[in-house]
């Protein structure tokens, strides 16, 4: 008889200050057997609460077109929270904010664009930016290279995020 290896399951905070966003994605989310929600908030400043009650995994944070407050917020958490895995879900960055967030520690960026798929993906994978790469071994450019990269975003979408050809 084969033992059959324990289920890894991933904890999870959601914060999105649009409800139907936040309840869609924790239900989403509940209903898979590797994802257990620990909880869900509307502002991000309630985040760290639950982040200390549920002691997440990873935060998936809402950004929407506030990417630069966002990092600047993930910054801050991450203090509090070294380990965490922040994922931040955004409707449009800029060159500038997309710094901001590599800088701040988040893990992960998700456009708006690549919906729930992208979002698994990544819980899927884990905090890979975190474990794998040490901040010393590479350059600000390089991170944020690495962190798109492995976000899932395409060549095209990271020359027009980081305004290269």
């Amino acid at each position: 008889m084969t033992a059959v290896p324990p289920r890894v399951t991933v904890r999870v905070a959601v914060q999105s200050s649009r409800r139907l966003l936040r309840d869609t994605l924790a239900t989403c989310l509940a209903a898979r057997p590797d994802v257990t929600v620990v909880g869900k908030v509307a502002a991000p400043e309630e985040l760290p609460a639950l982040c200390e009650l549920g002691r997440p995994d990873t935060a998936i944070l809402d950004a929407g077109l506030r990417l630069g407050e966002f990092a600047v917020f993930a910054d801050k958490l991450l203090q509090h929270f070294p380990g965490l895995n922040v994922i931040v879900i955004y409707r449009d960055a800029t060159e500038t904010d997309i710094a901001l967030a590599c800088r701040a520690g988040v893990t992960s960026l998700v456009p708006e664009s690549h919906g729930l798929a992208g979002v698994l993906a990544l819980l899927r994978r884990g905090n890979v930016l975190r474990s794998g790469i040490g901040r010393g071994s590479l350059t600000d450019r390089e991170l944020e290279l690495v962190m798109l990269t492995s976000s899932g975003h395409s060549v095209a979408e990271i020359a027009v995020l980081l305004g290269i050809s």
